[in-house]
């Protein structure tokens, strides 16, 4: 009885987890989005992208291709803006 009374008030532990992490859920959509638009044309450069952005000195991208195209400047700056916030999680 004095659960159900405490998790009335304060939520469950599930709850307040996730009400936790849904802010870092939203800011990984941002990416998520660029990554499936046309297509999934982006798919993989958009990751290779933001990794990029991101600072990773390490990463080897490739030169494009049709399966690996580079992205434009446009779907460039908005993956910067959708990245802006995810170096916490790193």
């Amino acid at each position: 009885m004095i659960n159900k009374v405490i998790a009335k008030v304060f939520g469950t532990q599930n709850e307040r987890d996730l009400k936790r992490l849904m802010p870092g859920v939203a800011e990984i959509n941002a990416l998520e989005e660029l990554r499936f638009m046309h297509g999934r044309i982006y798919n993989y450069s958009a990751v290779v992208e933001a990794m990029h952005l991101s600072g990773f000195g390490d990463i080897e991208g490739g030169e494009g291709g049709p399966f690996n195209p580079r992205v434009p400047a446009d779907i460039a700056e908005r993956i910067k803006t959708a990245i802006q916030n995810l170096g916490k999680y790193h």
